[in-house]
């Protein structure tokens, strides 16, 4: 599993244009865990792939499974080149402005 793991982990954390780092703080595991499963020298446990997975927005077998053709979207999370400026922009904000920015999103959503 690990050649076909390390190159399909890469595939989708790039699709969301994650680093390595925001994957690990986004699953709670170590960017050199994270960086180690790309490069092959290490897999996950059961739990930690399950965690990827859900964090990627795919199913395991996304993640193990060799690939013919990758899909060119995610299937349980869609992110849209806005959506992906937005969450950048968000990343590098401040953490003050970063507030600012969910208090208004959360102000405006269209269900109020």
């Amino acid at each position: 599993m690990s050649r076909i793991f390390a190159q399909n982990l890469k595939y989708y954390r790039e699709q969301l244009r994650m680093t390595q780092s925001d994957l690990a703080t986004s699953t709670g595991l170590s960017r050199s865990a994270i960086n180690n499963y790309e490069r092959e020298q290490s897999e996950p446990t059961f739990d930690a792939l399950c965690h990827i997975a859900d964090v990627l927005g795919v199913e395991l077998t996304d993640l193990v499974k060799e690939h013919d053709e990758y899909p060119t979207y995610i299937r349980r999370m869609q992110v849209t080149d806005d959506e992906s400026a937005l969450l950048q922009a968000y990343r590098e904000a401040d953490p003050v402005y970063q507030t600012v920015a969910l208090d208004i999103l959360r102000t405006h959503r269209r269900d109020n």
